[in-house]
């Protein structure tokens, strides 16, 4: 696995752990060295023990032979004094000289050695001597012949070889002693070298594992700010981070990059969207201005209509007035006749109004159409009940001249009613295409039906035919009347909503500049990002 692909806390991990093994291996160089040092120091100073104990032992060789001569010389028991100790001691300290250097056969063999010689110059030359110096102070024997022995160089020459011993075993342990010595100053030299090495060697793989560590951490991120402080000061957004390791930093960059793709995605559909918007807007004002249009034109249309309905109204007045006449000059005829039947329904009214102000309107203008289709209906069957009056006129004689004449003024106005609801029609319908695109449903309006019962009874006279005829006449005139009185309301009905829908066409053509001025602020903040 290569060093850069592993995660940073496995980079630093390996890096402390490569450290670590450095130090280890420093200080098991350096424990290896003391524990060396510190067995050589003990051998040292096992050996200076044994160099202690060997002139110590060497003493009491001395004392033994000094107290010896001193006894022959003068043959007081004191002189004996050290020979017995030195004697005593010689042998405790031999044993325990001999086991201090079991380790060394050879250095055993020459104590050995040594102690046969002494005990060969107790048995040869110092008991000997004694024992003769005690016969010359009993008198038993001549202090010449303890001259003699001395003289005879026996003694001197046992003990310069055993001096020769000693001084043999004491140059070996000397030697012993100073080989450890230069063997444990060269540990230390050594490790010192070694420890030396080591460290530098640390110290230089702690540099470029630091440097290596630092630089694969440190690269990224300064790439990384790099990128993000383009995007906050340039809003460039289709820069990339190129960071494709395994690691935190790889992770993070994917993350990163995916985040920024999402932001590109996120300005290019606001981008879309605005430019949806800002044509959205302008086709709303357009709109807004062919509704302002349209309302004005229906507003006068409606104020013709409501003048020829006044007329209309005005002239039913007069038939009214001539049937009444008429009436009452066929009184008591007409008490005979069966009371005609009036039969009117008012149709209902049903409004919904509209959740936005552009559906208020196409509903105002769907409302209004209703109505001129229901004065178009009124008209005809005015005119309808007008061609009856002229049947049933030209049917009385000279009787009905005079409705005749005012049936055909109604006729007249009839048709021109039907003109003018054909021209609001026609207005209604262009309103209604300009909305149609802003306009989603349209509600039930009210529809007005007004059915007229045909009168059906059979006349047994002629009189009763002339009543009833008379009657039929009256009712229809005042039914007309009625019914343009009501024409007149919902002419009014429509004025009013002609100017609701002209407030609420100002205020969508208002709303459509405020959308444009949404839809370039919009554009505007877009285009601060580089997609």
């Amino acid at each position: 696995m290569s060093f850069l692909k592993l995660k940073i806390g496995g980079r630093i991990v390996l890096g402390f752990s490569i450290v670590l093994a450095i130090l280890i291996i420093i200080g098991l160089v350096v424990f290896t060295s003391i524990r060396s040092i510190q067995n050589n120091f003990k051998w040292v100073l096992h050996t200076d023990i044994v160099l202690r104990s060997a002139e110590q032992l060497k003493k009491y060789v001395v004392d033994m032979e000094t107290g010896e001569r001193g006894f022959a010389i003068t043959g007081q028991e004191s002189f004996l004094e050290p020979y017995h100790n030195g004697q005593k001691e010689f042998k405790k300290t031999m044993k325990m000289l001999q086991e201090k250097v079991s380790d060394n056969p050879p250095q055993v063999e020459r104590l050995k050695l040594i102690e046969n010689h002494m005990e060969k110059w107790l048995s040869d030359v110092a008991i000997p001597v004694i024992n003769l110096r005690q016969q010359v102070s009993k008198n038993e024997a001549d202090i010449k012949d303890i001259i003699r022995t001395v003289q005879s160089g026996k003694g001197k020459a046992m003990m310069d070889e055993i001096r020769e011993k000693f001084d043999t075993f004491i140059n070996i342990e000397t030697g012993l002693m100073e080989s450890r010595e230069k063997s444990t100053e060269k540990t230390v030299s050594s490790t010192e070298s070694i420890t030396i090495v080591l460290i530098g060697i640390s110290v230089i793989l702690v540099f470029f594992l630091t440097l290596i560590i630092t630089r694969s951490i440190t690269r990224p991120l300064n790439h990384v700010v790099e990128i993000i402080g383009v995007i906050a000061e340039k809003g460039d957004l289709s820069n990339r981070l190129k960071i494709d390791t395994d690691d935190e930093l790889g992770k993070m960059s994917f993350s990163i990059n995916s985040f920024i793709k999402k932001i590109q995605e996120i300005i290019k559909d606001i981008s879309n969207r605005s430019q949806e918007i800002n044509n959205s807007s302008k086709e709303l004002f357009l709109s807004s201005e062919s509704l302002s249009s349209g309302t004005e034109q229906m507003s006068n249309q409606s104020g013709n209509i409501a003048s020829s309905v006044i007329e209309m109204n005005q002239n039913l007045q007069v038939v009214a007035s001539s049937i009444e006449e008429m009436v009452s000059s066929i009184a008591e005829v007409a008490k005979q006749a069966s009371d005609g039947e009036r039969i009117a329904n008012v149709a209902n009214k049903e409004a919904m109004e509209t959740t936005t102000i552009v559906n208020t309107l196409g509903e105002n203008a769907q409302e209004i159409g209703k109505v001129i289709e229901s004065i178009s209906e009124i008209a005809n069957q005015t005119n309808m009940l007008a061609l009856n009056a002229s049947i049933e006129a030209a049917g009385a004689g000279d009787a009905g001249k005079g409705f005749a004449v005012v049936a055909t003024e109604v006729k007249e106005l009839a048709r021109q009613a039907a003109q003018a609801s054909d021209d609001i029609k026609y207005r209604i319908t262009t309103i209604q295409d300009n909305t149609e695109k802003t306009v989603k449903a349209i509600d039930n309006i009210s529809k007005v039906i007004i059915q007229l019962n045909e009168i059906s009874s059979s006349i047994a006279s002629s009189v009763e035919e002339q009543s009833i005829t008379t009657k039929e006449i009256s009712g229809n005139v005042n039914q007309s009347s009625i019914a343009s009185n009501e024409v007149a309301k919902n002419i009014e009905g429509v004025a009013s909503s002609t100017k609701i829908g002209a407030q609420d066409a100002e205020k969508v053509r208002k709303l459509a500049q405020d959308m444009d001025k949404m839809a370039k602020g919009l554009e505007n903040i877009v285009k601060q990002f580089k997609i």
